[in-house]
């Protein structure tokens, strides 16, 4: 059979893909493809496949695979797989869970995975869940030793105090829990403070890849994109982080649902959702998002006056690398085992992450309840950081603490009560925190995480053309 025309070329690689694959349907809809020559589950339209295809077709052929006939083949897979197959699989990226198990990826070239249960954990080949890998992600090594707290040698090469150390400790917990919400890891400093490095440490610890300094990206439909081939998000030197941006990350570190076409002709939707863990960092302090400040943990880096050699730092830590992981999961293990019935009493909005995270102290040598004050005290400081830059914030609550509990007032009221204390505390005419009374409930509701920090709730009821505001006082 001629091997130039491009109708008979997707004939052929159309059975090469059959002879040789393995074809799946996730649960988006989304064909997936493994076979011997890839370890992982690609994506039927990725570079990864595109490329096995184009050289097995050489290999077999002894001609060049044209690119309609590719597009033809991929057509084709797509249609008939699309009603062919019925089962629809769960992917997971780095890590999964089943069956009150944890699964991580090593995507090494023997294709080994950590299986981590209630009875401790261990190498294997066998999963039952469907790992999407990219070109992008790299392998861990193989895990060693199971001492929690060989964990705590990181604090070396985090360069932290203690309470810090501890608060990254707690977010380290929490990037392979079985969860729908993770909290956000936010490093602020300005330079000399190793903010870049102690991301990029966190990711190629957890999540490995070989791009780890990516900025936020200007799309949620791009922010997704970039997030869902990998576990751990991380993003570098933020310089400021638009609304949009914020309420973004928000939806990605509590489950998101994405919606896209395929193509522009499309009028169908795809639908997509996804949780991710985030590490940020940034000069700038981003404490004015307070919905997203209300899930960081926070950490205030001060200048550091010995700056060592961080490609020292990471050779060595290389080295250790095996033996942190062999404690982290051997903590995960025992952490599996108490959660389902542990209960702990806390004000926070992620209160499973505060039971994981509890659930863990016993194996690092903490006293009960030690994560729960931490983070309740890195909330606190939040508030109190915020609040400095947050001059809207700080007359709106000294007006409700001079007013009877509950305050009662209407937007107009309000706003001329703003507009005076301002201009009576800063002696300025003109009131540019906000643009309009029409702006007023939408500054009150962007802030309401931090006045419910605080004891104080606010509700708002509209009879006719009347609006009235409330805020009440715990």
């Amino acid at each position: 059979m001629p091997t130039d025309n491009p109708k008979q070329q997707a004939i052929l690689a159309f059975k090469l893909v059959e002879k040789h694959s393995k074809l799946i349907k996730s649960e988006t809809e989304e064909i997936f493809v493994i076979n011997n020559q890839l370890n992982n589950f690609v994506p039927l339209r990725s570079t990864s496949f595109k490329n096995w295809l184009m050289y097995m077709f050489n290999q077999e052929n002894n001609s060049f695979l044209e690119v309609n006939a590719l597009n033809q083949t991929l057509n084709q897979l797509e249609a008939l797989y699309s009603f062919k197959l019925t089962e629809r699989h769960s992917i997971a990226s780095r890590v999964g869970h089943h069956d009150n198990k944890i699964y991580i990826n090593l995507n090494d070239e023997e294709g080994n995975k950590i299986e981590i249960s209630t009875s401790g954990w261990k190498v294997t080949r066998n999963s039952p869940l469907i790992f999407q890998m990219d070109n992008n992600n790299s392998s861990m090594p193989l895990p060693k030793g199971r001492n929690p707290k060989d964990l705590l040698r990181l604090r070396h090469y985090l360069g932290l105090d203690e309470k810090e150390f501890m608060l990254v400790i707690s977010f380290l917990l929490s990037v392979y829990m079985p969860t729908d919400k993770y909290p956000v890891l936010y490093f602020q400093g300005g330079e000399s403070t190793a903010k870049t490095f102690r991301t990029k440490l966190i990711k190629l610890l957890l999540d490995p890849s070989k791009t780890t300094e990516l900025t936020i990206p200007k799309s949620e439909q791009n922010l997704f994109a970039q997030a869902r081939g990998q576990h751990l998000v991380t993003f570098d030197n933020v310089s400021q982080i638009s609304r949009n941006q914020a309420d973004w990350l928000c939806k990605l570190s509590t489950t998101s649902s994405f919606s896209t076409r395929k193509l522009f002709s499309d009028l169908e939707g795809v639908y997509y959702s996804l949780v991710r863990p985030i590490v940020l960092n940034s000069i700038e302090e981003l404490t004015d998002k307070n919905d997203l400040l209300s899930r960081m943990i926070y950490i205030k880096l001060p200048k550091l006056k010995d700056l060592k050699s961080s490609s020292e730092l990471m050779k060595s830590l290389n080295e250790e690398t095996p033996y942190i992981l062999g404690g982290l999961f051997s903590i995960l293990s025992h952490a599996l085992k108490k959660f389902p019935s542990s209960e702990i009493k806390t004000s926070s909005r992620f209160i499973d992450f505060i039971r994981w995270i509890t659930c863990c102290e016993e194996q690092l040598g903490l006293p009960s309840n030690y994560f729960n004050t931490l983070i309740q005290e890195n909330n606190e400081f939040k508030v109190e950081d915020a609040m400095e830059k947050n001059i809207f914030l700080q007359l709106l609550i000294e007006i409700i603490e001079k007013s009877p509990n509950p305050l009662v007032t209407t937007p107009t009221q309000l706003f001329n009560d703003l507009k005076d204390l301002y201009q009576k505390k800063y002696g300025e005419k003109d009131f540019k925190i906000i643009q309009s009374i029409v702006n007023l409930k939408d500054k009150i509701v962007r802030n309401e995480k931090m006045l419910n920090s605080l004891g104080i709730s606010f509700s708002y009821k509209r009879k006719a053309i009347q609006r009235t505001y409330i805020f009440t006082k715990d």
